[in-house]
């Protein structure tokens, strides 16, 4: 880290925000990669250059028009729980759901099957031990050739290496977003510049608290450095 910054090249109000994120868990990577944008735009703030490094597309209709969207992420991650509010918000009360359990491929179609005409299907992903991974299981439910957003669904309680672990397990490809849960909980937030940076995805919500209703917000730039 040191050969690589020069802290004496950047503002003090540069080098304090720099000192204040890596003091937050930001990965020496990141703090190299932001001090490289910094040099580079001499005139741009550190607020400026981290949203050109964590993206952000805030959950609704609008942004998000896929019919199908997969709810992925480790065990108690609060997945299930997200997509209640995911729905709760956006198109139906509770006692409106049509809910069904698709454990194999041919579940899994008849559920396609009886939900074409829904307005959005929220798709629940079981937790994946470490030898599986989401492109097989989508391979094996018969969703691999489905149109979907997958939203990653992660807390800030894993140290770099775990973290690694599931972005690999979850890999996927196509439209998707980074939801982070239990931020109540959380002591640090470094990891939510890391993972975005590591999985060039945009954060597209944040979920605080216990209750179903009003703890889930869509991600805005000023809610996320807030």
């Amino acid at each position: 880290m040191k050969p690589a910054i020069q802290l004496e090249r950047l503002t003090p109000r540069q080098r304090v925000a720099l000192e204040y994120l890596q003091r937050e868990g930001v990965s020496d990577s990141v703090a190299v990669d932001l001090y490289q944008r910094l040099l580079a735009e001499p005139g741009a703030s550190v607020l400026e250059c981290l949203c050109g490094m964590v993206p952000v597309k805030a959950w609704g209709a609008e942004q998000w028009r896929q019919r199908i969207h997969l709810m992925a992420g480790p065990f108690g991650f609060g997945k299930t729980t997200t997509a209640l509010r995911f729905a709760l918000r956006h198109w139906a009360e509770l006692s409106n759901f049509t809910y069904m359990e698709a454990p194999d491929k041919a579940a899994m179609e008849l559920a396609l099957a009886a939900t074409r005409e829904a307005r959005a299907v929220f798709i629940d992903v079981p937790g994946l031990d470490r030898n599986g991974n989401l492109a097989h299981w989508r391979a094996d439910m018969g969703l691999d050739t489905v149109e979907a957003a997958t939203h990653l669904t992660l807390s800030l309680f894993f140290d770099a290496l775990q973290t690694q672990a599931f972005l690999q397990r979850y890999k996927f490809e196509g439209p998707g977003s980074l939801v982070w849960t239990k931020l109540d909980e959380a002591v640090s937030f470094g990891n939510i510049v890391n993972v975005a940076c590591a999985a060039g995805l945009p954060v597209s919500a944040l979920s605080f608290g216990a209750e179903l209703k009003e703890s889930l917000a869509p991600a805005t730039e000023p809610l996320v450095w807030r």
